[in-house]
C-alpha cells in the first residue's frame, strides 16, 4: 500500500509514526515528489509505479475532489471517503465510483473486487 499526499513528506512520515501507522505503507509520494499535484495524475501514477503496479489495477482513496479527479485522470478506481475532512455534498459533485463512510466498508468494497 502507498500514501499520495500533498503535505510535504515530514509531515506524512510524522503522523503516520504518531499513529503508528507507518509500517503499513510501502510507498510514501509526497508533494516534493512531483512537480505537478493532484488533480493531476502525477503522484498517484508515481506512486503505481513504486509499488510496480498497474494504475488500473489500483484502488485509490481520499476525501477530496481533487482526489477523485487525480484517480480518475490516472485510470485507478476511486473510493470518497466521508470521514475526516471528507463531507457528502462537496465531494458528491466530482461522481467518486463509491463513497464510504467508514475503513469497514472500504475492506467489503476492496474484497468485492477481488471475485
Amino acid at each position: 500500500m502507498g500514501i499520495v499526499s500533498s503535505k510535504w513528506r515530514f509531515h506524512v512520515i510524522s503522523e503516520l509514526q504518531s499513529k503508528k501507522l507507518d509500517m503499513f505503507f510501502d510507498v510514501v509520494v509526497a508533494q516534493e515528489d512531483t512537480s505537478r499535484h493532484k488533480p493531476y495524475p502525477d503522484p498517484l501514477l508515481l506512486a503505481a509505479r513504486k509499488l510496480q503496479g498497474n494504475p488500473a489495477d489500483c484502488v485509490y482513496i481520499g476525501d477530496q475532489p481533487s482526489d477523485v479527479q487525480s484517480a480518475r485522470a490516472a485510470g485507478m478506481i476511486n473510493i470518497a471517503a466521508l470521514w475526516g475532512d471528507g463531507k457528502f455534498e462537496r465531494i458528491q459533485t466530482a461522481s467518486p465510483n463509491i463513497m464510504v463512510q467508514n475503513p469497514v466498508e472500504v475492506l467489503n468494497f476492496v474484497s468485492q473486487l477481488k471475485r
